[in-house]
């Protein structure tokens, strides 16, 4: 992500601590931070104090705090900061999901609609599994044609799980929250 003033910014991270935001060099080549400081933007922890996780760092199952691929998409005055929770790669057994939260600064404190933020637990769901697409997730977000379009992959039950491709279109709300509909 680019803000105004041209500095590039990299999300990054995965389950066990949360994703963070680093602001890079003005080659976009390196950390212009010191990455061990680098504070935590959204988390499912409700504590982010540094406490260990239910889940260690080595662990394959990351217990309650599945978060990973972000993305971070400017609309209007606020910045939507979007991430997939729980578990992918499961075929009809996935539980993926996309929340969202925002803020007017691209380093946040993200807020989700109810307030809460990312970095402590919060995040409204946006999209989520159905008897139609199970485990819906991994967005990116882009606009097109004067059009916005959410990217992501769901496993199709109708193909023994597989995972497939999905684009549909965003509109917003009177409130400036995204919402999905058909192409």
């Amino acid at each position: 992500m680019v803000d105004e003033k041209g500095l590039g910014y990299l999300v990054f991270g995965s389950f066990w601590d949360g994703l963070k935001l680093v602001k890079l060099t003005r080659d976009f080549l390196l950390p212009a931070e010191e990455i061990d400081n680098i504070p935590t933007v959204a988390s499912r922890k409700k504590d982010i104090s540094g406490k260990k996780a239910v889940a260690d760092n080595h662990s394959a199952n990351a217990g309650d705090n599945a978060i990973e691929a972000p993305f971070i998409f400017k609309k209007g005055a606020y910045f939507y900061f979007f991430a997939s929770i729980d578990y992918c790669c499961r075929g009809e057994k996935s539980t993926y999901k996309v929340i969202i939260g925002r803020s007017k600064k691209l380093q946040g404190p993200y807020v989700d609609k109810d307030g809460v933020a990312l970095r402590n637990g919060g995040g409204s769901v946006f999209l989520q599994g159905d008897k139609n697409w199970y485990g819906v997730g991994h967005n990116g977000v882009f606009s097109a044609g004067g059009k916005d379009y959410i990217v992501y992959h769901g496993y199709d039950p109708a193909d023994g799980g597989k995972s497939k491709l999905r684009i549909r279109k965003l509109t917003w709300d009177a409130k400036g929250w995204p919402v999905t509909g058909d192409l």
